[in-house]
């Protein structure tokens, strides 16, 4: 069991209460680290922070690093918003805008939960097809400004690419 400052502690790591403070924050990013730069193996607290049911000689500093990572950031995430007191559209926008900066996407985006297979109203076909018919401009025009800038710029560039490219801004 962890407590992470939290009114009580928590077996599962993906449903515990965040952090309220900045203190609170602060520990349990230090318990993280720590934890993944520890010599002596993971403590039995730190085990479960980092997920639980892997033994000792599971882990790698490789599979932990992203758990590490990955939960330093939703706490940080929730803890932030709750300062800020963000709505459910606020953090709904924020984690959207978190992907688009950490992934390094330019463009248009969605995503997909694929347990939404799983439910007749959930069309994810339709929901695909309605996001190309939206981003259809968005995909003229980049084609277009990258033809552009090809034809100025010269380099390497598969002619596959190109004819994309092509199909794309007549379209």
């Amino acid at each position: 069991m962890v407590n992470d400052g939290a009114d009580h502690p928590v077996d599962d790591p993906y449903e515990r209460p965040w952090p309220k403070t900045e203190e609170a924050l602060m520990a349990y990013i230090r318990s993280l680290t720590d934890a993944y730069k520890g010599e002596g193996g993971f403590t039995t607290e730190a085990t479960v922070i980092l997920g639980a049911d892997w033994t000792e000689d599971q882990r790698t500093s490789y599979d932990l690093g992203p758990e590490v990572m990955w939960m330093a950031a939703i706490a940080a995430f929730d803890y932030a918003g709750h300062v800020v007191g963000a709505s459910g559209f606020q953090a709904d926008f924020a984690g959207m805008e978190f992907l688009r900066h950490t992934r390094g996407y330019k463009g248009p985006f969605g995503i997909i939960n694929g347990e939404h297979m799983l439910y007749p109203q959930y069309d994810l076909r339709a929901k695909l097809d309605e996001w190309l018919h939206e981003w259809r401009e968005w995909a003229r025009d980049e084609a277009q400004k990258r033809l552009d800038e090809h034809e100025e710029q010269g380099g390497p560039i598969s002619q596959r690419v190109l004819d994309h490219w092509k199909a794309l801004a007549s379209s």
